[in-house]
């Protein structure tokens, strides 16, 4: 007896196999993996499947297919293959053969077509790990938090730990979220969720898909580790009104985050910028220029109750300024150099307020309980002349590059309203004046002569050791000719007879 195939709405498996194609490796090291697991269930309800083995993804289609219960696993290259080339308004009918193969079946033209597709026994395809738990509801903020705290997070295959976004319940009062990659933090609080463990969420590509984040509220199950069984991973499920993902959690301890976090008495300098404030900033930051220097460089200048912000150009003889409109501007004057994708992201997660405690401190911006703290960087950019203002001559050397982000420590230790650490060593909050410095070209070519002298030296060195290495090949050969002669007299000698 022949099953009922399979209907599959084109306008829904088109975008189930974009959002598939998340988890699904391009280069597979197992065959099955790249294949997708199409299971209709007793009440017709279609779901498709696809995994690395660290992450399993389902989308559940709207459109019933009223059936017996069945299952088939298609490599995903042939779906798409013949998906691409059909208008959303057909379906395809997905069937079996009596040789186990896979027929699927669409409309072209007035003419039906049928091809054949090798399929995977099912047994080849990785379970499913269950979790029994119940979904929990999560906030829109909750939400919102988390996804910004992935985009915090960091990308270094070496600081596995610090790839996802920490959910910390430690604090019964408010939990946390967290995201940082050793340079900018990302913390907002006031949440409350039902986890009896802290738990570490990886930042996987899926969960930045836009239809994924667009698809109706999120619930999230967690499943821990066994006690009894240490090679029991625990996973959590993340799960929307069409689509679930079933991944692994990050297995390890997350620093202690508190304790760069500066105390908020320490700041002196702050702007408030309003929501449509931070929506123009953003478009000033794009138009900066010096966008294509290394750690992306801006500096913030507050002088007399005014903001201005400048790309780092060497070219610059001051460089030009742009002023800023903000709210409410109070502290002394400061300027500040900092990585500009930083506050781009921290005003694209509308927050509005800025403020600092001086040139060599962190930098926090905050709202509504949310905050991102990110390091400066350390530059000997002169200070910028207000925009009314004309440029006046100046005999100043260009500035350098910036120099490389200080990292933020990671460490266990708490300290109380401490502000952030640099390199694990307490930072002096005290300014450094500016030290006198040659023009960057002049120090550039300086350390070229002196790579060009220290070349010639070992130049000569190699010279001297290859000569001294010859001399020692034609010494071993002269001696080698005299051992040959002199075994050569004895043998003449031994052949003397008396």
């Amino acid at each position: 007896m022949q099953n009922t195939p399979i209907a599959l709405p084109v306008g829904e498996l088109r975008p189930a196999l974009a959002g598939l194609g998340k988890v699904i490796p391009r280069t597979a090291r197992l065959p099955v993996l790249g294949a997708v697991k199409i299971i209709r269930s007793p009440e017709g309800r279609v779901t498709l499947t696809g995994t690395d083995l660290d992450s399993y993804i389902t989308a559940t289609l709207d459109q019933p297919s009223p059936g017996e219960p069945q299952s088939v696993i298609l490599p995903l290259a042939d779906l798409v293959r013949i998906v691409k080339t059909l208008p959303n308004s057909v379906s395809l009918h997905l069937g079996t053969t009596p040789e186990a193969d896979a027929c699927i079946s669409y409309p072209v033209g007035s003419q039906q077509i049928t091809v054949r597709v090798s399929t995977f026994p099912d047994d080849e395809f990785p379970t499913v790990p269950f979790i029994e738990a119940d979904g929990i509801p999560l906030e829109d903020g909750f939400r919102e938090s988390l996804l910004n705290a992935l985009q915090c997070s960091s990308n270094d295959q070496t600081r596995y730990v610090l790839q996802g976004a920490y959910v910390d319940v430690s604090d019964r009062h408010g939990h946390h979220v967290v995201g940082t990659d050793g340079r900018h933090l990302y913390a907002a609080n006031s949440f409350q969720l039902p986890i009896a463990k802290s738990v570490i969420i990886p930042a996987r590509k899926f969960l930045a898909w836009r239809p994924f984040q667009t698809d109706g509220s999120w619930s999230l199950s967690v499943k821990p580790a066994s006690p009894a069984s240490e090679s029991e991973q625990a996973w959590i499920r993340i799960a929307s009104q069409r689509w679930s993902i079933i991944t692994t959690l990050i297995d390890g301890t997350f620093p202690n985050y508190r304790q760069v976090i500066p105390d908020p008495s320490a700041f002196k300098t702050e702007i408030e910028f309003g929501e449509e404030g931070a929506a123009a900033q953003r478009d000033v930051i794009v138009k900066l220029p010096g966008d294509g220097l290394p750690n992306q460089p801006m500096t913030i200048h507050v002088e007399d109750r005014k903001c201005s912000v400048y790309g780092s150009v060497p070219e610059a003889h001051p460089p030009e300024s742009i002023s800023v409109t903000a709210q409410k501007i109070s502290g002394p004057d400061i300027t500040i150099t900092v990585n500009r994708d930083y506050v781009a992201k921290a005003l694209r997660f509308g927050l509005t307020r800025v403020q600092f405690i001086d040139e060599m401190s962190a930098i926090r911006f905050s709202r509504d309980g949310r905050q991102l703290v990110a390091m400066p960087l350390r530059t000997s950019t002169p200070a910028p002349c207000t925009p009314q203002a004309p440029a006046e001559p100046t005999n100043n050397p260009a500035p350098s590059e910036p120099q490389p982000e200080s990292t933020m420590t990671e460490t266990n230790g708490h300290t109380n309203g401490a502000s952030p650490h640099i390199n694990g060593a307490p930072r002096s909050t005290t300014p450094v004046p500016p030290a006198t410095e040659k023009p960057a070209i002049e120090a550039a070519i300086e350390k070229l002569d002196g790579f060009k002298a220290t070349f010639r030296e070992a130049l000569v060195g190699l010279t001297e050791l290859t000569t001294l290495l010859k001399q020692s090949v034609r010494e071993q050969k002269a001696g080698e000719k005299e051992i040959h002669q002199v075994r050569q007299t004895l043998r003449s000698l031994q052949s003397v007879k008396i």
